[in-house]
């Protein structure tokens, strides 16, 4: 009978990969696995712990404890599945995943940041709406809601509409409110021109600083008389 020596099971390594990087050796300290691993050079083999380490006969040139592992040796070419536990990873995956790990920490990172910057805008808007609406709460200015109105018909920011709120303070408290908002509503004009026609100009002029109904200028404007249609042709 014709004796052959029992090799193993050589693995064979995708192209740029090799045993150092993809072959899991840290599973062999953690558990108890039925083969061993040998190297000679560039070749790596892995072998039965039941191996006879002879082959009786030509039929085949393992033994039948090595011819078992065939299937341990298409897992390693096939590669570790992402769900795997990371005892049966290689160092080479190991190093990818903490890679994608970092990659993603890196992401929320940037997106945190990003929503930090959003949120401190947000927060800034905010303390502004609460300065405009203490502005309003401890100044009496004429027609505010005027004024408000023509600040959101013209899309004025809130920092504008405030900024438009003070300068109107600063010309009630200095030589009342010549600031003009240009957001009269038609009882406004209906108002002025009842004092205009009623009282005169120096009466309309003195509600105008007052009270901050329409200028004299405005009134004028809408003061005009429409023409009556006549029932038929003057004679």
């Amino acid at each position: 009978r014709t004796h052959s020596v029992c090799p193993g099971i050589q693995l064979i390594f995708r192209p740029g990969e090799n045993q150092h990087t993809s072959y899991p050796f840290g599973m062999h300290a953690q558990i108890s696995v039925p083969w061993d691993y040998s190297s000679e050079g560039n070749r790596f083999f892995i072998r039965s712990t039941s191996c006879r380490r002879q082959v009786h006969g030509a039929e085949s040139r393992l033994c039948k404890p090595c011819k078992v592992l065939h299937q341990i040796r298409q897992r390693i070419a096939d590669g570790v599945q992402e769900n795997t536990p990371l005892i049966y990873f290689p160092i080479g995956g190991l190093i990818r995943r903490i890679r994608k790990k970092n990659d993603q920490l890196e992401a929320m990172r940037l997106t945190k940041l990003n929503d930090n910057r959003v949120l401190a805008g947000k927060i800034a808007q905010l303390d502004v709406h609460k300065q405009f609406m203490m502005a309003i709460a401890t100044n009496d200015v004429p027609r505010i809601s005027a004024l408000v109105r023509a600040g959101i018909n013209n899309g004025e920011s809130i920092h504008a509409m405030l900024e438009r709120f003070y300068r109107a303070c600063v010309d009630v408290h200095r030589e009342g409110p010549k600031y003009n908002s240009k957001g009269f509503t038609p009882d406004d004009y209906m108002v002025g021109l009842c004092v205009l026609r009623l009282g005169g100009a120096r009466l309309a002029e003195i509600l105008h600083r007052a009270l901050g109904l329409p200028g004299l200028t405005t009134l004028r404007k809408h003061s005009v008389i429409r023409p009556l249609r006549a029932p038929a042709m003057p004679t």
